[in-house]
């Protein structure tokens, strides 16, 4: 396990739980980029990733799964890093996001050790 992970944490989109993972984030020694936008709108998060280059990618799923799906794949596009989809918990919703080229799909009801459990391995692997 990784236990001193350094970088940027560049997390797009809006849903209420999202203080939990800013938190999580904040409990570790990453430097959180801090990115709110519509999923229908990634432009800028896909400029940030071109720009700073963040470690991690965390996307939360929005209402329109079919404009989380387009979210996704553009940042794929553009980053090698490892991203990870935040959303309802949904067996199909897991399955696409893994399809679309997340490396985990993880539920809005996880707890933030957990999550962080997961960044660290996702991190580990890269």
């Amino acid at each position: 396990m990784v236990t001193s992970a350094r970088g940027n944490a560049l997390i797009i989109g809006n849903y209420r739980g999202r203080r939990d993972v800013v938190q999580a984030f904040r409990e570790t020694e990453f430097h959180l980029e801090f990115h709110l936008s519509e999923t229908t709108d990634c432009l800028s998060g896909l400029k940030h990733i071109i720009d700073e280059a963040p470690s991690i990618v965390v996307i939360h799923q929005g209402r329109s799964l079919a404009n989380t799906w387009k979210v996704l794949r553009a940042v794929r596009c553009v980053t090698a890093a490892p991203i990870l989809v935040v959303g309802r918990g949904s067996k199909q919703s897991q399955a696409r996001a893994l399809l679309h080229g997340a490396d985990a799909y993880l539920s809005r009801t996880l707890d933030p050790a957990t999550f962080l459990a997961y960044v660290h391995a996702v991190l580990s692997k890269n």
